[in-house]
């Protein structure tokens, strides 16, 4: 065991996960929107949590092949989260002298470029503090006293106005994004990572303190965005906030370091609790990133999605005075894979 009983008053810590050469199959059908969905649920069923750790244990198989960012000892962590922090906020502050000058934005070619990376995301930002979930039942226990604040503050603190996934949520309404159909299954991973981690702390509680460290760390690709939706007349709050809440003095940042070296076992194998940590912090990364959302966006794309979409409710309320290549526009409508070649 990781932890003597009465030094941790009591939270459950599973052997480490085993890895397997194909869990694919705890993918009920549907993929991983579907389990994403079913882990969303406000009280998912005990099958579908375990489908959830099933799910965990085959993404750390994948990870644990991987290399990590985070220091080789756990005592060496304030120094790289300050490393890390000042190497981003160096690399953005030459992204801005590159703007002064005069070059185009980095990610977003246009407005609607970065209301397809909003949609994109959603899956992800519409969970946002869901692996910390499972820690709640330990509040009392001071060793997890940053993560369980760490948690609260991503529900806002107790005010709606400022929980994380509400911001997120008034977002997509603002700009008309109300639904997250037809977004591809990968897309959910990130985000079904985190609701499983959430569900299954118990059995996973060493690679949630490692998640929650590798995440809460300042990336460059946040101010960025916030700088540029800004530009583009999107609100960027939900993105500066998080540069706030993150921050490497007293927020997030910080925050999971502290909590790594509070949940540090004193009795039992510390270097196994920080190698679970360290694949932890790795399926951080996992789904699909940044700049693969980014880089992913095709404007032909996202008419004929939107056309698609809006079909159904179009069909039928269009007179027949106009014709498109000899066809009324009700019969274009009638079934969304015409709006290609309707558009053609």
């Amino acid at each position: 065991m990781y932890i003597a009983a009465h030094e941790w008053s009591s939270p459950h810590v599973a052997s480490p996960p085993v890895a397997q050469s194909d869990l694919s199959p705890a993918i009920p059908q549907g993929g991983l929107a579907h389990l994403y969905r079913q882990l969303a649920t406000a009280q998912p069923d005990e099958a579908v949590r375990l489908q959830g750790a099933h799910f965990l244990r085959g993404q750390l198989a994948i990870v644990s092949r991987q290399p990590c960012s985070l220091p080789e000892s756990p005592q060496d962590l304030a120094a790289w989260m300050e490393a890390n922090a000042q190497n981003v906020t160096a690399r953005y502050s030459l992204y801005l002298d590159e703007r002064k000058a005069g070059a185009p934005r980095r990610f977003f070619s246009n407005r609607a470029h970065a209301l397809y990376f909003l949609r994109s995301v959603a899956p992800t930002k519409l969970v946002d503090g869901a692996w910390l979930y499972g820690l709640v039942e330990h509040w009392r226990n001071p060793r997890f006293a940053e993560l369980v604040q760490t948690y609260v503050e991503e529900l806002g603190d107790g005010a709606v106005d400022k929980n994380h996934v509400v911001l997120y949520r008034k977002l997509l309404s603002r700009h008309g994004i109300d639904t997250m159909d037809g977004i591809a299954d990968d897309f959910y991973r990130q985000g079904l990572i985190q609701l499983a981690l959430g569900w299954n702390a118990r059995d996973f509680l060493p690679e949630v303190i490692g998640f929650n460290l590798g995440y809460e760390q300042l990336p460059l690709h946040l101010l960025i965005t916030a700088y540029e939706l800004n530009e583009l007349g999107l609100d960027p709050y939900y993105f500066t906030l998080h540069v706030t809440v993150d921050n490497g003095d007293t927020g997030h940042a910080r925050r999971a370091c502290q909590a790594v070296m509070d949940t540090l076992p004193q009795i039992g194998d510390a270097d196994d609790f920080w190698e679970r940590v360290r694949n932890g912090a790795k399926l951080g990364d996992e789904g699909v990133g940044t700049s693969q959302v980014i880089e992913g966006f095709d404007i032909q794309q996202e008419v004929v999605r939107i056309l698609m979409q809006k079909s159904p409710a179009g069909h039928g309320a269009h007179s027949d005075y106009c014709r498109v290549a000899g066809r009324p526009i009700n019969d274009w409508l009638s079934q969304p894979q015409n709006i290609p070649d309707f558009l053609a």
